[in-house]
């Protein structure tokens, strides 16, 4: 049955689509949702914004709804008359923007139907007068994060030609058959073979993933702690460098602080590209990014310097092959079907304009959630050369709780400032400040329990013997022994020892005889025992040979 507004024709899923396809099918309580909104506040006419929006919609072609056919997924095209953008009023509520975010944190957790259902689902909240937040969500198989800010850019674009009476400059169309197509083609292409390579040979020497959590779980919807730009006057971020290099310096200081809290020198980062490489690429809607391992070998053995240096040669070899999907990737590394694989902690470098221009109103994206996460991402938004930038950690709730997660993104913050600090100078990331201020003081040196006067074994046992004296002990195969009798045990034994003429610090070897019943209850054998390997019989042998002296532990 094709749904209403759809045009009927079937277009396969693109490879990134059919892993995201059986990852929902495999966890379907999991939404794979993309969701962000723009606060606006001045005079927006909302009726124009929806309209934008719906012919932003349908001139990207980023409406698709799924079809089985023969167990197999496809997509059809559908205009967006099917279902029209609505306005939500909490301007009624206590504090009606602090209600309407919760409402948008909720509602991108709520799992996403994949048959029939719109995969996009955008609302205008007012939550004010002259305020509204525009909100949108997206399941990954109909938009990834470029394709959403596209949608956004270019219903602003619809918008501010919809107040000017006119039409925006026209825009390139590819939609999901010209983006399946293109896909098709480089799997089939020299390209492809070309990557192909470069990944093989790189696959048995990635280092082994490493995450703060210690531990691994499945991907759940994040917790999320958002950070604000800080002001670092003395640190600035550098300027004068290319954009090439400002991410290799953020991703060479997440690196470092991974290796320093994880005391390894060779780490591995996930790193999100859009795998956008062509022109029709980067105009078309759709879900096409990846995610490419960027290994960092050597990284925590280094000087700051050097690791900018290894961050920005990874990131240029991983750029050159970002096409090649990661899934690709993961069955070179022996990874399940349908496991969205994962190198270790993502490092989502949001490099898109985080304002959108309404006319005269300008509003600024804030991104709710980029999908499930397995273990910790990081998310960074541009800064200036004054100002840091924003940084943002999503974390798996099974690996992380709030306050850990708070924890680590305020030593990373710091972390960070001390990196770009010590740039341009000979300093050892190892020799990095992982303390927070003041927390050195705190935790340094250990301090433990006041200290307790030393005592031996035999003064504890001797204290026990006391109004304690018949209090169990030594329980051990139907028997038991009070500290009143081991007291009188260990007595008799030093004695013998003693006469033996052995004294404190001299070496005695205790045999224990292999076949005897003395300490079976109710006089039955013991059960045979187990065979011993050749290790252990080599060091009984060895044992026995070195042996000079025996006595039981526990003369009968």
């Amino acid at each position: 049955m094709t749904p209403s507004g759809s045009s009927g024709r079937l277009v396969p899923l693109t490879a990134a689509q059919q892993a995201i396809w059986l990852a929902q099918q495999l966890t379907p309580d999991v939404p794979y949702v993309i969701a962000q909104y723009v606060d606006l506040t001045g005079p927006i006419e909302v009726e124009k914004l929806c309209e934008a929006h719906t012919r932003a919609m349908d001139e990207l072609g980023a409406e698709v709804v799924l079809a089985d056919v023969d167990g197999q997924p496809y997509q059809r095209e559908r205009t967006r008359s099917a279902g029209q953008v609505l306005v939500l009023d909490f301007r009624a509520e206590r504090d009606p923007a602090e209600f309407a975010r919760e409402w948008m944190r909720r509602d991108c957790t709520v799992p996403l139907a994949m048959d029939d259902d719109s995969l996009i689902f955008s609302r205008v909240l007012r939550v004010g007068d002259d305020r509204v937040f525009w909100y949108s969500r997206a399941h990954h198989l109909a938009l990834d994060g470029y394709a959403a800010m596209l949608l956004m850019q270019r219903t602003a674009q619809w918008y501010v030609a919809a107040l000017g009476g006119g039409e925006p400059d026209p825009h390139r169309v590819v939609g999901p058959e010209q983006l399946s197509r293109a896909d098709r083609d480089y799997r089939s292409s020299p390209r492809f073979d070309a990557d192909r390579k470069y990944w093989a040979r790189l696959a048995p020497d990635l280092p082994p993933v490493v995450s703060l959590a210690g531990r691994s779980a499945a991907p759940r919807p994040a917790v999320r702690v958002t950070g604000r730009p800080t002001v670092v006057s003395s640190t600035p971020m550098p300027g004068g460098r290319s954009v090439l290099d400002r991410t290799a310096v953020l991703v060479a200081a997440f690196a470092a602080y991974l290796a320093r809290m994880t005391d390894v020198d060779d780490v591995m980062v996930s790193l999100p590209v859009t795998a956008r490489t062509t022109g029709s690429l980067r105009a078309a809607a759709g879900s096409v990014s990846n995610v490419v391992p960027l290994a960092l070998p050597g990284i925590g053995a280094t000087t700051v310097e050097e690791a900018i240096g290894i961050a920005r040669a990874a990131l240029i070899a991983a750029l050159r092959h970002q096409r090649y999907r990661r899934e690709d990737i993961g069955r070179e590394r022996g990874t399940a079907a349908g496991e969205l694989t994962s190198f270790g902690p993502v490092l989502n470098l949001m490099l898109f304009e985080p304002d959108i221009s309404l006319g005269a109103v300008t509003g600024r994206v804030h991104v709710l959630t980029t999908g499930p996460t397995a273990d910790l991402a990081v998310n960074i938004y541009p800064g200036t050369t004054d100002l840091m930038p924003r940084i943002d950690f999503e974390a798996n709730p099974a690996l992380y709780s709030e306050r850990a997660l708070s924890s680590h993104h305020r030593r990373f913050i710091h972390f960070l400032q001390t990196f770009l600090a010590e740039i341009g100078e000979d300093c050892a990331v190892a020799d990095l400040e992982l303390f927070l201020p003041g927390e050195r003081e705190v935790l340094t040196p250990a301090r433990g329990p006041a200290d307790a006067e030393p005592a031996t074994l035999t003064q504890l046992l001797t204290t026990g013997t006391g109004a304690s004296g018949e209090r169990i002990a030594v329980r051990d195969r139907g028997r038991s022994f009070s500290y009143r009798d081991l007291d009188r045990h260990s007595a008799a034994l030093a004695g013998t020892l003693l006469g033996a003429g052995i004294g404190p610090e001299d070496l005695v070897a205790v045999a224990i005889p292999a076949r005897t019943n003395r300490w079976s209850p109710c006089g039955r054998s013991r059960p045979p025992a187990p065979p011993m390997s050749p290790s252990t019989r080599r060091i009984r042998a060895l044992a026995s040979s070195t042996c000079s002296t025996t006595a039981n532990l526990l003369p009968a």
